[in-house]
């Protein structure tokens, strides 16, 4: 017997409804359609014929007769590899979907077409990418603000959403990924790399949305050129403190601050000593709740707390040194790196492995998709060997891989780690 883990129904037209439903028993998705009594469920094959071009399977002889696609299994070296073909597959369907309802003379879906850029090469990406929905939804409360507002703080009349995005972009954020997750901190819609000119205006909506839905609303922003350093889960004094280095600051609960630091020269090592100096959460992935949306925790029911923003310099950048001098960050930590002996093909090189052609190289998987861990491990395996070190190789991939990106500092870290395991092992067997 399956077991439904979520659920997403859109509209079709002629009264049928597309079903996108998650098996958690067997490990796969199912596409199904339904219609009132009396009102042929089947599209036809000018909608289905597309699922099966993609590699779906038709079960004819099953209950609601689904289309099923099997989900690829996670692993040691790829954790995340069930939830981002389910994501893959989710994102398909909306796409199949929202092209028969415009082809039909259907409005978009809410939030959906004005996040989808234009292009061939873009809309592609998209398939790796989701946005969808699910539940149903209630009323919240809005926390007090405690923290006295900042002096150079500029509103947007009501606005907090725009406000927050205004101030990413004032120190050269242009591209957010997009989470959505429920109450019990499961993801249920994803969007990666949205540039803001398409996000700024769909985001009100998409907020809207969400409260009805009770799911919360997650940007990541990415930059180049300047490390953004988030600070979560400080005390109100700490983002005090903090304050004439943070370009934003945001209370996501009573008594919980989120502090962002734009810094020049910043790196992993920096972050990393100023989250344990400043008491900040040391796993913080870089992805941040939305400003004036509701932060739905069910700890929280059913009084959820509303994310305020307390402060924005706009196009704050910050050095090292200033950041240093409020006496935040903790001491650099002394530590001796294990010898690894590398075999260097390329002793002295200073250049990069091509990440285009590690995952060009990579296994693909069902759908003719590259495996993106395996080419995450594979750079970071032929840049140590390069002679790059662990925590450069890291740094690295996270301004390469889409994936190290979504998955945060860690993931990157670890990679780079495992790596390096690998080179040592291999260089070992040699000896």
């Amino acid at each position: 017997m399956s077991q439904v883990a979520s659920e997403d129904v859109i509209h079709i037209g002629s009264g049928r409804y597309a079903h996108f439903r998650r098996d958690r028993r067997f490990a796969q998705v199912q596409v199904t359609f339904t219609a009132p009594k009396g009102v042929d469920p089947n599209p036809g094959r000018e909608l289905t014929n597309q699922f099966k071009e993609l590699g779906w399977t038709w079960r004819s002889k099953e209950p609601g007769q689904p289309w099923i696609y099997q989900l690829d299994k996670s692993s040691p070296d790829d954790l995340t590899a069930r939830g981002d073909s389910r994501d893959a597959l989710h994102e398909q369907f909306l796409i199949i979907i929202e092209e028969y309802r415009q082809k039909h003379g259907m409005p978009p879906t809410i939030g959906w077409q004005r996040l989808v850029d234009s292009g061939t090469n873009n809309r592609n990406d998209d398939r790796r990418c989701r946005l969808g929905s699910t539940v149903a939804a209630p009323e919240s409360s809005r926390c007090e603000d405690k923290m006295p507002p900042s002096q150079k703080r500029e509103t947007r009349a009501g606005r907090p959403e725009l406000e927050m995005l205004d101030a990413f972009a004032s120190v050269g954020a242009q591209r957010f990924d997009l989470t959505l997750t429920d109450a019990g901190g499961e993801k249920v819609g994803f969007r990666c790399n949205r540039a803001l000119d398409h996000l700024r205006p769909a985001l009100s909506e998409l907020l809207q949305e969400a409260s009805e839905r009770k799911h919360n609303v997650i940007v990541r922003p990415r930059t180049s050129g300047v490390t953004l350093i988030q600070l979560d889960d400080v005390s109100e004094d700490m983002a005090t403190k903090l304050r004439p280095a943070s370009f934003l600051v945001l209370r996501t609960s009573p008594g919980n601050y989120q502090s962002w630091i734009a810094v020049a020269d910043g790196d992993a090592n920096f972050a990393k000593r100023l989250r344990k100096g400043a008491g900040a959460d040391l796993t913080a992935s870089g992805a941040t709740r939305v400003s004036g949306s509701l932060n739905f925790k069910d700890k929280y029911a059913p009084a959820f707390p509303r994310v305020d923003t307390v402060h924005v310099s706009l196009g704050l950048v910050m050095t090292q040194a200033e950041v240093e001098a409020l006496g935040v960050g903790a001491p650099p930590e002394k530590v001796v790196p294990a010898a690894i002996h590398l075999s260097r093909h390329r002793p002295g090189a200073r250049g990069w492995p091509s990440y285009r052609r590690c995952l060009e190289s990579a296994p693909k998987r069902e759908g003719g998709r590259s495996d993106r861990s395996r080419a995450d491990y594979t750079f970071c395996l032929l840049a140590i060997d390069w002679g790059w070190g662990i925590d450069e190789a890291a740094a690295r991939l996270m301004q390469e891989s889409p994936k190290a990106q979504e998955n945060g500092e860690d993931y990157a870290l670890r990679t780079a780690r495992n790596a390096a395991a690998a080179l040592e092992k291999r260089s070992t067997r040699q000896r």
